[in-house]
């Protein structure tokens, strides 16, 4: 190789170096919501607004809608913006993406899918037509999100779903009301089964229930013929019989009969031994 072949070759090198080196001169901020803006361009307000309004457009159309407000010159503003839209996976969770990339100065560039873009190139300049560099960043995205949403608008109204893909936040939704219903059952369990374990306690400390005072129950009385067989009526003392004067006198011990007396004449005396 010739020394002029050399330098020829050392020159291209090093400007494919050098533009390789100025190609990423840029440092990608990291991103933040849908509407990155790291020189707080907008006040928190208007960020909150353009955050709710790419956020809608998002949910309507099932398409990844992102936009960066840079200090990046127009002249790098669609490689730089190309980077961003790789690193930050624009589109991948949703069914396709499309990607606002304010300059410092200029239109916006709006980027898509090279493979697999969402909008046709008339489509692009549509969009690019709404800017108005003269207005803020807020209202810049907003101009270019309304045209793009019209033009989506029209796109997922007639055509189907791609197999495989699904709104996350869906997702997120359906699993969280399936959570709250799985732990809303094991919560009415737990409590069921403490009260089936609670009940018998209950019942052994529970207190006797007051009723009504018993009754006393009133003696029947039984026919003569029950009484008879049931308890025997002690029989009356038998009144002695005086058949002479001699029995009339009282047995030792024993006293004469109330109202009867020994005969005149006569003492009690005692009788004689029986042998």
């Amino acid at each position: 190789m010739s020394s002029r072949a050399a330098r020829v070759f050392s020159s291209v090198t090093f400007a494919a170096l050098l533009a390789a080196t100025d190609a990423f001169a840029y440092d990608l901020p990291m991103l933040n919501g849908h509407a990155t803006d790291p020189q707080h361009k907008m006040t928190g307000v208007e960020k909150d607004t353009i955050e709710t309004k790419l956020g809608n457009v998002q949910d309507e159309t099932l398409i990844d809608v992102a936009g960066w407000i840079s200090n990046v010159p127009e002249s790098r503003a669609t490689e730089v913006g190309f980077e961003a839209y790789r690193r930050w996976n624009i589109g991948r969770d949703w069914d396709n993406g499309v990607f606002f990339m304010i300059p410092s100065t200029g239109r916006v560039h709006v980027l898509v899918d090279p493979v697999r873009p969402e909008l046709t190139t008339d489509e692009l300049a549509r969009v690019t037509a709404a800017d108005n560099p003269a207005l803020g960043a807020e209202r810049r995205l907003e101009l270019v999100a309304d045209a793009t949403l019209d033009i989506l608008r029209l796109k997922v109204n007639h055509r189907a779903r791609p197999p495989g893909h699904a709104n996350p936040l869906r997702g997120w939704e359906y699993t969280g009301a399936s959570s709250a219903i799985v732990l809303l059952a094991l919560a009415m369990t737990a409590v069921r089964r403490r009260r089936v374990r609670a009940t018998p306690a209950d019942a052994a400390e529970r207190p006797p229930t007051a009723g009504p005072p018993a009754t006393p129950e009133t003696p029947v009385a039984s026919a003569p013929s029950e009484a008879s067989s049931s308890t025997a009526a002690p029989a009356p003392p038998a009144t002695p019989v005086v058949s002479s004067p001699a029995e009339a006198a009282a047995t030792p011990g024993e006293s004469a009969t109330p109202g009867e007396s020994a005969t005149p004449g006569e003492s009690a005396r005692p009788k004689a031994p029986v042998e």
